[in-house]
């Protein structure tokens, strides 16, 4: 059998243990107020664990685009997530929307029919949607132009083609009047989600949040990274401001031709998210140092929990 040293350590090899073990928990302390590294730090929103609308059993559906990808958190967190979101050949991208092209898109709408045979045969008790639609059939005047697309045109499933963005959105509403009517028989409530502040936050030279992970946290140990990034890094981390009577001016188009609904559809229940993100006087992309938007228009992780908390409150 192979004899085990069971000498003591000489005073070199004790000297290197000490050393390294001196680094290690060096490693760990503060200098000047930040981490010498360990790892990349992340706003306190970050952190949040995000939930999901995958229950194939639920009868409370979510449909839209990128923001109801978002819109999943929110319900999935209310809901226990007991809610199933889809997007397939009966929804498109965004519900009854699809988008052609590259920095110009059109809009190409999607017949209803199929959603609504779906609709009949698996009889939801709840319809969500959210669609950016301030992004899509604004007043071109008023859309903000930190994205780095525009629409130019509304093809109709036909094969008709309009610049007309007020004739696209009639088109959405008069898809939507259908839907509502089915799900009305059907005893299926219909949420849809108002027009959020929209900002030109990125657009100004923000930074979206995955990249203010890897390129904005303040390590002592890459201080190159925080000078070079200085300038962005300083307007990412600033909240944007901007009034909130300039945002119900730039939304109202939309918002109002939506409440009309409401009078022809009792089953329709329209959420307003300025109820929760904005005081009576401004829309912030922050609030207590907590960042409640990951860019221009979707809400963080933090701002979606803000809106979970508050849900029952918009429902009524």
């Amino acid at each position: 059998f192979m004899r085990l040293n069971t000498q003591p350590l000489r005073s070199t090899q004790f000297a290197r243990a000490l050393a390294v073990g001196t680094l290690l928990v060096g490693l760990m302390l503060s200098v000047k107020g930040q981490n010498l590294y360990v790892g990349h730090s992340r706003d306190a929103g970050a952190n949040i664990e995000r939930r999901s609308c995958t229950d194939e059993s639920s009868g409370r559906w979510l449909v839209g685009d990128s923001h109801a990808d978002v819109y999943a958190n929110i319900l999935g967190t209310y809901f226990s997530g007991k809610c199933l979101q889809l997007r397939d050949s009966t929804t498109g991208y965004g519900f009854l929307i699809d988008l052609d092209g590259g920095i110009k898109r059109n809009v190409v709408f999607r017949d209803s029919a199929d959603f609504i045979a779906r609709v009949r045969e698996f009889r939801p008790h709840e319809i969500w949607i959210s669609n950016y639609l301030q992004g899509f059939f604004q007043e071109p005047e008023l859309i903000r132009r930190s994205a780095d697309w525009s629409i130019v045109s509304y093809v109709l499933p036909d094969g008709r083609r309009t610049t007309d963005n007020e004739y696209g959105f009639e088109y959405l509403l008069s898809e939507y009047r259908v839907i509502l009517q089915e799900a009305n028989q059907l005893g299926t409530r219909v949420f849809i989600e108002l027009p959020p502040p929209d900002f030109d936050w990125i657009g100004q030279g923000g930074l979206m949040w995955r990249d203010e992970v890897s390129m904005c946290a303040a390590n002592w140990f890459s201080p190159n990274r925080q000078s070079e990034f200085q300038a962005v890094c300083d307007i990412y981390k600033n909240p944007s401001q901007v009034s909130r009577d300039d945002v119900e001016r730039r939304r109202s188009p939309i918002v109002n031709r939506l409440r009309r609904l409401t009078l022809e559809f009792d089953n329709l229940v329209l959420i307003d998210p300025l109820k929760v993100l904005c005081s009576a006087t401004v829309c912030s992309t922050h609030r207590d140092g907590i960042r409640l938007f990951e860019d221009d228009d979707h809400y963080s992780v933090a701002g979606q929990l803000l809106m979970a908390a508050r849900l029952a409150e918009l429902m009524r």
